[in-house]
């Protein structure tokens, strides 16, 4: 996992596509950042846990520190202050080799709260995905009632159970 970080100088809504910050990929680093890949805002106090929803590619008037990132439709512009520490946590392989999953099937997990995840769920892994453009694995649970749950969920969104939890 490498981590990334910058100070956000802008922040722009746009219609249709949801909130972009600039800068979001630093250039001049060997980075492989991916949709995603797990972002952390800090505004002061508070902290946004989301992931890459998109990178967007620019042809810019001006010089900008790297490449602007659009979050989750479910973050607006009003949430990210400009100034704001922004830390993208890399978690695709570097080699191209398709990266080790981080559950395995039948593991106990229950799903983190965040922006992208509003319910809670417990359960273990019924099925895994590994997704080639991505390049991440996406996995599918069975609540503790039985029940399959279609959303396909990423690491980030997953906490492994113990047992004491």
């Amino acid at each position: 996992m490498k981590e990334h970080s910058s100070t956000i100088d802008a922040v722009f809504e746009i219609d249709g596509r949801g909130c972009l910050i600039i800068p979001g990929i630093p250039y001049g680093i060997d980075s492989r950042v991916q949709i995603g890949d797990h972002v952390y805002i800090l505004n002061g106090d508070d902290c946004i846990d989301t992931v890459v929803r998109g990178i967007q590619m620019i042809r810019a008037q001006r010089k900008i520190e790297g490449l602007p990132i659009f979050l989750p439709k479910t973050i607006n512009k009003s949430d990210v202050t400009v100034g704001s520490k922004l830390y993208i946590v890399e978690q695709s392989p570097k080699d191209g080799v398709q990266n080790k999953s981080h559950f395995e099937l039948n593991d106990p997990v229950h799903v983190r709260i965040n922006a992208r995840n509003h319910t809670a769920r417990t359960g273990t892994i019924e099925r895994k995905v590994w997704h080639h453009k991505y390049q991440i694995w996406y996995y599918f649970l069975r609540e503790i009632r039985g029940r399959l749950v279609s959303k396909r969920y990423t690491a980030a969104d997953l906490v492994a159970e113990t047992n004491g939890t």
